[in-house]
């Protein structure tokens, strides 16, 4: 899968967590940064959320893709560098991931 594909699937994955498990402060600021779907051209309302994702992810491709498997460790490197850099809570969703 493409990067900017991963990208779009990481926000499902963290939507869907916000959604229907926990509805946290922080990934809900986070997710409101993140937002794809805010403007017709899928870009994040906050573009440095994306240049964060890619530096974190592109660690994990190989010729600009990512495997699917490797996205969920991609999003724990994600969250917890956000958690150490802007102090974010995300240590029950980091949690959640490594279980499934």
């Amino acid at each position: 899968m493409l990067i900017q594909d991963a990208y779009l699937m990481m926000f499902e994955i963290l939507s869907d967590y916000y959604l229907n498990i926990n509805k946290s402060e922080s990934l809900g600021s986070l997710l409101g940064d993140m937002d794809p779907y805010m403007f017709s051209d899928r870009k994040p309302a906050d573009p440095a959320t994306y240049n964060d994702w890619y530096d974190v992810i592109v660690k994990y491709a190989e010729d600009g893709e990512i495997k699917d498997e490797d996205i969920i460790f991609a999003l724990q490197d994600f969250l917890s560098d956000y958690q150490k850099r802007f102090g974010f809570d995300f240590k029950e969703i980091i949690a959640y991931l490594r279980r499934h």
